[in-house]
């Protein structure tokens, strides 16, 4: 058994300078270096015709950013060790219908985790007869919201340490109390050991402070 999770993202995410836009397009032609392996690799891509390639920030650690809107966290530790699953397992599909890997839209091309900005960033491969609507907004310039799905054996309560295989079992302080903050600091939040990412969504509205496409990388 399994516990499955969607984590919604959201346009705008806090780092090192503040609130960053997380929406830009890439110079080809720049050399300089960035902070971001992610988006250095993806000046060497050579586009395939047909396929439209997005660079997309999926999610940070909690203890940097926080948990998401929905109570969930994903501590650093996990996400270095279980961020390849979005390259291994992972598609992309729309608004999580997700059953079926032979409908999705496209696939994760390759998955960085950005040590310096503690997040998982994900170059993508876009069918473009496929999201003819997706790539339109992509190549019009606008922002294409992001949501995952993955799956865990049990969540764990941060107040408890309750460990939750289905949401039933959920201690009182995740049923009721989800995001409070305690009096000493201690956030009520189900932190996620191990997870399994087999789903990338573009989806219409995202609701966290750390997913949205961060750049169009290529294009053909």
């Amino acid at each position: 058994m399994s516990l499955e999770k969607i984590l919604e993202l959201d346009e705008h995410f806090s780092g090192s300078r503040g609130l960053e836009p997380t929406l830009r397009v890439i110079d080809f032609n720049s050399d300089v270096k960035t902070a971001s392996e992610a988006e250095d690799w993806s000046r060497s891509i050579q586009p395939t015709p047909g396929k439209t390639y997005i660079l997309v920030l999926a999610m940070g650690a909690s203890e940097y950013y926080g948990p998401n809107r929905n109570g969930d966290a994903f501590r650093e530790s996990e996400l270095i060790k279980t961020y390849k699953t979005f390259e291994t397992g992972a598609h992309v599909f729309k608004s999580h219908v997700n059953k079926d890997p032979s409908k999705s839209y496209g696939r994760v091309v390759k998955a960085f985790y950005n040590r310096p900005m503690h997040r998982v960033e994900l170059v993508l491969e876009i069918d473009n007869a496929k999201a003819p609507d997706i790539v339109d907004k992509v190549n019009s310039g606008q922002s294409v919201a992001v949501s995952m799905g993955c799956k865990i054996k049990y969540d764990v309560c941060s107040i408890c340490g309750n460990k939750a295989p289905t949401r039933a079992q959920y201690c009182s302080h995740l049923r009721n109390e989800l995001n409070n903050i305690y009096p000493d600091g201690r956030i009520v939040c189900a932190d996620n050991p191990n997870p399994n990412f087999f789903d990338i969504s573009i989806v219409w509205r995202p609701a966290d402070k750390t997913g949205y496409m961060l750049k169009k990388v290529a294009g053909a």
